[in-house]
């Protein structure tokens, strides 16, 4: 998912550049671009909400910091998690006691 974002953002006019970087187990995204870093977030969160939709994912994108044009931003997809406890309130779809109750 995370190629197909750069891709889609790699495509947009204002960006000049663009990289992913893992570091200490985090992906960081720097985005060349002399537009400013809010309109660049509103155009990653846009980007991002396309590539999500009617899917169960989600995102997290934060920004970092800017230098020389270069914007930095903390970018993953989230996955959702399947609960693997039962809290004893058999509280909705996704009940651990339910599921058994079916399986």
């Amino acid at each position: 998912m995370i190629q197909k974002l750069l891709n889609e953002l790699g495509q947009h006019p204002v960006i000049e550049s663009l990289e992913l970087k893992v570091l200490a187990g985090m992906p960081f995204l720097y985005i060349q671009s002399s537009t400013p870093s809010h309109k660049v977030s509103r155009l990653i969160s846009q980007t991002a909400d396309t590539l999500i939709h009617q899917t169960p994912l989600h995102y997290e994108s934060i920004y970092v910091r800017t230098y020389r044009n270069i914007h930095v931003y903390r970018f993953r997809f989230l996955y959702p998690l399947n609960k693997s406890f039962c809290c004893g309130n058999q509280c909705g779809e996704d009940c651990v006691l339910r599921k058994q109750d079916h399986a």
